[in-house]
């Protein structure tokens, strides 16, 4: 979420540039599923996204709750 905007946050086109750390995982995952081979992602592609979106996030929860990471990780993962 974009919280405030400076004026070179916006390109003359009209584009607005957001950090990655604010999208989250969920671009990132659906990036990598582009890349996959057409008959993996055709066959295969929604299970591995739901299984993404099964597993992910109570592993991120996990991870922040029992295990001792840097700041630097914990932005990546919001």
């Amino acid at each position: 979420m974009v919280v405030s905007i400076q004026p070179a946050t916006v390109s003359r086109c009209g584009m607005i540039y957001l950090e990655p750390s604010s999208l989250g995982w969920e671009p990132v995952l659906q990036s990598w599923c582009n890349t996959l081979p057409d008959e993996l992602n055709s066959e295969h592609g929604k299970l591995i996204m739901a299984l993404f979106h099964w597993a992910l996030p109570v592993s991120i929860t996990f991870v922040r709750k029992h295990c001792k990471v840097s700041a630097s990780f914990h932005i990546a993962l919001q």
